[in-house]
């Protein structure tokens, strides 16, 4: 238990491939399962909502949900970049770039974070030092 703590709370440290991978599905389960709830806990039985308020509602459930996973993943995505080598101020960055992409063009910021996602799956421990050294 201490361990998944650890993982999930935690900025300090490095992870492999498979804790951020499990982390990363437990993260999304956690949303998946949580949204639906929330969003029924705000609409209620108000299903004659319509425009403002319906889209108030669910953005309300959205933040609920994002504010519950937001720390869990940013504690993996650090650990992970990290254990790549890469500096905390370029994922701080990488981030930022693909949140005002995800904002401005929906399809390309969620291009963008799958390529960020794969490179923290897929890069070897020590990626970056040896890539950029």
């Amino acid at each position: 238990m201490n361990d998944v703590w650890w993982c999930l709370f935690s900025f300090r440290g490095r992870i492999d491939r498979m804790p951020y991978l499990l982390g990363s599905i437990l993260c999304l389960l956690v949303s998946a399962i949580l949204e639906p709830i929330i969003r029924d806990a705000y609409l209620g039985d108000r299903t004659h909502w319509i425009g403002y308020e319906l889209s108030l509602a669910m953005a309300k459930a959205d933040l609920t949900v994002a504010a519950v996973t937001l720390w869990p993943s940013l504690a993996l995505q650090v650990k992970r970049a990290r254990s790549i080598g890469f500096p905390i101020w370029f994922l701080l960055v990488i981030l930022a770039v693909t949140g005002m992409l995800m904002l401005l063009v929906p399809t390309l910021g969620m291009l963008a974070a799958v390529v960020v996602a794969a490179v923290h799956l897929f890069a070897p421990r020590d990626f970056a030092r040896a890539r950029f050294a």
